[in-house]
């Protein structure tokens, strides 16, 4: 299911924040949507890792720099396209061209990186460098970075380009014979002189083929070192994305212990406050019954005293009367 707009929004604001403040505002952002009924989007923020400071760094340049992205993304287009040709030497200048924009802008975009990792206090050296370097790599020379350009933020490492790829532009780029932008077709030969010596055309030419040619054996020996040295390089990328993979995961699941035993500590919690209230109310209508029934019991004991206020009333009026019935008789005697 698609989220919508504005929480995309939001997602990218959140990974353009300062690194130190990214754990606060995720959370908030997650609490806030849960109390909003927004279960799956609220545990799609909380799972979201804190960015590595070159993704992070990256995502600053897709807001600051988006000519040069743009730019870079563009160049790199060019080079994989004219690639195939430059490989069957055809078009090298064009690929050249395109590869070296490429790398000026990778280099423009690292130096710019570096000054806003020192703004935010950090530094680009080791392993945070060739992390970063490999971004930009994959920005330029992987046709899946428009979409991360569009979005406008990482929210990992990108996978740096493959080994076919690395070993296929230290390829095209590797000098090239003296003939292979001809046609093909041979040129015609420099007539002799009288004396039988080659005319000053041909000795040029020669000497030409023959530098050529060197050129060529020490394009053809630096070239399996070369294509070494970029399997290398795609090996130690890999082995460096699993690893953060795996801390990415580890985190995860780290996030996601930790809100269990929240859940856990809140469903406890509120269970015992429910057990309390029940123990109160039982307690309460304990209470009750026994005032109630205390109430009945002096009900009846007022009701008696009642009748026995009546009756005595009736016992002292029957008294008065018969006093006054025996009074004349005593006078009279």
């Amino acid at each position: 299911m698609a989220k919508p707009p504005s929480l995309d929004r939001e997602i990218r604001d959140l990974y353009r924040l300062p690194l130190a403040d990214f754990t606060a505002a995720r959370n908030a952002l997650a609490g806030r949507l849960k109390k909003a009924g927004d279960g799956a989007a609220a545990a799609d923020v909380r799972a979201r890792a804190k960015l590595s400071p070159s993704a992070w760094v990256v995502t600053q340049l897709l807001a600051r720099e988006p000519d040069r992205i743009a730019a870079l993304i563009e160049a790199g287009k060019e080079a994989r396209a004219a690639q195939r040709q430059a490989l069957a030497g055809r078009g090298t200048e064009t690929f050249r061209g395109a590869l070296s924009r490429a790398r000026r802008l990778v280099e423009e975009l690292r130096r710019r990186a570096e000054a806003i990792l020192a703004e935010s206090g950090r530094r680009a050296g080791g392993a945070v460098a060739e992390r970063l370097a490999a971004d930009l790599q994959a920005l330029a020379f992987t046709p899946a970075a428009a979409a991360t350009v569009r979005r406008g933020f990482l929210d990992a490492d990108l996978e740096p380009p493959g080994f076919e790829v690395l070993a296929g532009l230290q390829l095209a780029a590797a000098p090239q014979p003296a003939d292979a932008g001809r046609t093909g077709r041979p040129e015609r030969p420099e007539p002799r002189r009288a004396d039988g010596t080659a005319g000053a055309r041909h000795v040029a030419a020669t000497k030409a083929a023959k530098a050529g040619r060197h050129r060529a054996d020490a394009a053809d020996a630096a070239l399996p070192k070369a294509v070494a040295d970029g399997r290398k390089r795609w090996e130690e990328a890999v082995r460096a994305r699993h690893q953060r993979e795996v801390a990415r995961a580890k985190e995860r699941v780290e996030n996601a212990e930790s809100e269990v035993a929240r859940t856990e500590a809140e469903a406890a919690f509120r269970h015992a406050a429910a057990k309390q209230a029940e123990r109160a109310a039982a307690e309460a209508t304990k209470q009750a019954r026994t005032a109630r029934e205390a109430a009945d019991g002096a009900s009846e004991r007022a009701e008696r005293a009642r009748a026995a206020l009546a009756r005595a009333r009736e016992a002292l009026a029957a008294l008065r009367h018969e006093h006054r019935r025996g009074e004349p008789s005593r006078r009279s005697s």
